[in-house]
């Protein structure tokens, strides 16, 4: 039985002493997608590079949604981060049954309306995941 894992990526270090809010039009001048995100990445140090090649090593069948870095700037505008969850999550969706999922985000992004009622984020993630699951797909 072939395994199928899901993956994407979402980094920007925010940096809380830059003014400048990252918008969405710069994570998208550098976000790859699908099967150009397999191409960019496979063979790299990178992240992606290491769960591409796992998947390789395990005959994993990849599905790649995207994957967008940032290196030190302001905080994500709220616009870019709530486009990227949906983008998750409708990737998770449209997938179909997985059997993993893994997300590389990094723990210093941050925007300025967020606070810890904005969790739920990764709750919904959580419940796309567990219909992706189901065997009754």
């Amino acid at each position: 039985m072939v395994r199928r894992i899901a993956f994407a990526g979402f980094n920007l270090e925010s940096v809380t002493a830059v003014p400048q809010i990252v918008d969405l039009a710069e994570f998208e001048r550098v976000c790859v997608r699908g099967d150009d995100l397999v191409a960019q990445f496979r063979g790299t140090n990178t992240v992606p590079g290491g769960v591409i090649k796992v998947c390789d090593d395990n005959d994993v069948e990849m599905v790649p949604l995207f994957h967008t870095l940032l290196g030190a700037l302001g905080p994500a505008s709220s616009e870019a981060v709530g486009f990227y969850i949906a983008e998750i999550l409708a990737g998770l969706e449209r997938a179909g049954p997985l059997d993993g999922v893994v997300l590389f985000l990094h723990g210093a992004c941050w925007r300025r309306d967020m606070t810890m009622s904005s969790a739920p984020s990764s709750m919904r993630c959580a419940i796309v995941w567990q219909r992706c699951r189901s065997p009754s797909r």
